[in-house]
């Protein structure tokens, strides 16, 4: 079994979502259907206060791993994350995070996370 985790830095967002928890809840909650996942628990989105580290995080455990989103609006900088075992597309996901926060730049990572693993004796082992 492999996961695909998709990971974006975006700079330059703006937008109306960069400082709104209700629209970053719902672009969660959107996104998962959008991509064939389902919601196992949340989204959550919450403000952080904190000095030198102001922003907004979200995230959304789906059956099959999680999506989560840091944004820093006077930064005009967004991390995201998409970890799935289930396959989904890297398209979608950038399309649907362009449209919304509407970044100059987005640096996009791509990685394939295998799980080489044997189950013995209700252990699990590394397959060699």
């Amino acid at each position: 079994m492999n996961g695909k985790h998709l990971i974006l830095d975006c700079y330059g967002i703006s937008g109306d979502s960069v400082n709104d928890k209700d629209r970053i809840f719902s672009f969660l909650e959107n996104l998962v259907s959008q991509i064939g996942m389902e919601i196992f628990y949340g989204p959550v989105v919450k403000p952080c206060y904190d000095k030198w580290n102001e922003g907004i995080s979200g995230f959304v455990m789906i059956t099959t791993s999680h999506i989560s989103i840091h944004i820093w609006p006077e930064k005009e900088y967004l991390s995201f994350d998409c970890y799935s075992c289930k396959d989904f597309s890297e398209n979608i996901v950038i399309d649907k995070v362009r449209k919304e926060f509407q970044p100059e730049e987005i640096l996009v990572q791509s990685i394939i996370r295998e799980m080489n693993y044997t189950r013995k004796n209700d252990e699990f082992w590394l397959a060699k």
